[in-house]
């Protein structure tokens, strides 16, 4: 056996039982402290370290779904969106245009085809008319000459005709007379195919300065 640890038993043997007591005591309080600063006390550190990254981990995954549904919820709208101007484009197409837009008139035409709700457009017409042809104002310097018959410059027009009932045909008319363009009706039908509902023919043109 060691020498030392001879000395060691020799020494305790050779106190007293409350001295034994007091360095049993003192002994389990240093065990006591060794166990808690070198064993527990880094398990416990590291297991509210572990604890924090999971909290952290939890919380991105929480944002992250989050964001995930946000996008799903995004991309479902837009494709919503889609079809429906998808549809709108159908409905648009399914419509029978005969127009062929003047340089200018595109805004025009697109407040026409902007119609209130109750407003169901069938069709829209581009209309170019021309006042009557009328003889010169001054006589012809020269009396052997036949005088110059001038045109009249053509006019725009536009023929809408849509279904819709009686209160809703005024508010669109009323929208339409409320843009920025100097328009001129000229003949309005009126023809109830089933009450309420009414089949309704607008010619319009634009008045030049």
């Amino acid at each position: 056996m060691d020498k030392r640890l001879e000395d060691l038993i020799n020494w305790l043997n050779a106190r007293n039982e409350r001295e034994r007591i007091i360095i049993l005591a003192g002994s389990c309080v240093l065990f006591a402290m060794f166990w808690y600063l070198f064993l527990e006390k880094p398990l416990i550190l590291s297991r509210l370290r572990i604890q924090h990254q999971i909290e952290t981990l939890q919380k991105q995954t929480v944002f992250l779904k989050n964001e995930a549904d946000t996008i799903v919820i995004r991309t479902a709208q837009a494709k919503q969106q889609d079809q429906s101007n998808t549809q709108e484009n159908a409905k648009f197409q399914t419509l029978n245009i005969h127009f062929a837009s003047p340089e200018g008139n595109d805004e025009l035409v697109k407040a026409i085809l902007n119609p209130q709700n109750s407003v169901k457009l069938m069709a829209l017409k581009s209309i170019v008319t021309a006042a009557p042809a009328t003889p010169p104002t001054s006589a012809p310097a020269k009396p052997e000459l036949t005088p110059k018959v001038v045109a009249a410059p053509t006019r725009d027009g536009y023929q809408v005709i849509f279904e819709s009932n009686f209160m809703s045909t005024l508010a669109y008319l009323k929208a339409l007379e409320k843009l920025p363009w100097c328009l001129s009706w000229d003949s309005l039908e009126y023809t109830v195919k089933t009450y309420p509902t009414a089949s309704v023919v607008v010619s319009l043109h634009i008045v030049s300065a």
